[in-house]
């Protein structure tokens, strides 16, 4: 074998090197970004429709539909940092959305879902010396 080929086989074998990681860094799956709650608990869509039903009971069908539409704002929250005032009007954007999703005798329930969430919410920044929320745009 002669030095060039000594020298082609390496600069191939060099070559096939680069594209592979070229290859892997492109066609990597990115991470998901799982958000979590102010306590440092995740944040998904099934950790919030379980507590939302336990305070609301409802049907199988009434349950899918709200799933689909925690799991569709699950990464508009994700953009945002714990306990920022951008979750909080993200939430109550949301809650008159939950509205929509369930039906009429539950609204006051939702009500209550939300005035308690709030609650949770401003204690928390309280304790780690955030200012206050605004309040609710009407």
């Amino acid at each position: 074998m002669n030095p060039y080929q000594v020298v082609r086989i390496v600069c191939l074998l060099a070559v096939i090197f680069v594209a592979g990681l070229v290859t892997g860094r492109l066609t990597a799956p990115a991470p998901r970004v799982v958000p979590v709650n102010a306590a440092g608990r995740p944040l998904t869509a099934e950790v919030i429709l379980s507590n939302f039903k336990a305070q609301i009971p409802m049907t199988a069908e009434e349950e899918m539909k709200m799933r689909r539409f925690l799991e569709t704002i699950e990464t508009e929250i994700t953009a945002h940092p714990i306990l920022s005032q951008e979750r909080l009007e993200i939430f109550r954007r949301t809650a008159a959305k939950m509205k929509e999703t369930l039906s009429a005798d539950k609204h006051a329930a939702i009500d209550r879902f939300v005035a308690d969430w709030e609650r949770r919410f401003e204690m928390q920044r309280r304790r780690r010396g955030m200012a206050p929320p605004t309040p609710p745009a009407k």
